[in-house]
């Protein structure tokens, strides 16, 4: 199981993985911002509570998660053809 990626001094989650960030979103965790300083990756932010943890924990052996590996294979084909 991976750990929780960033928690900074303010108590929030982040994280430059988009599909956690749109795993999150669908499940109504409100997006706080996204950072973009960095032209090749985007920070985003949320509040980082105790049911946000654990919606984390089951993420990494979630459906969701190996729908977004999928994709990740097929645009990493995709693109080396």
């Amino acid at each position: 199981m991976k750990k929780i990626e960033y928690i900074n001094q303010d108590n929030l989650f982040e994280t430059q993985d988009m599909a956690i960030c749109a795993y999150l979103m669908s499940l109504d965790f409100p997006l706080l911002s996204i950072d973009n300083t960095n032209p090749k990756r985007c920070l985003f932010s949320f509040h980082r509570t105790e049911v946000l943890d654990m919606t984390l924990d089951t993420f990494w052996t979630s459906q969701e998660k190996k729908f977004f590996d999928h994709i990740k294979t097929l645009k990493t084909r995709i693109y080396q053809s």
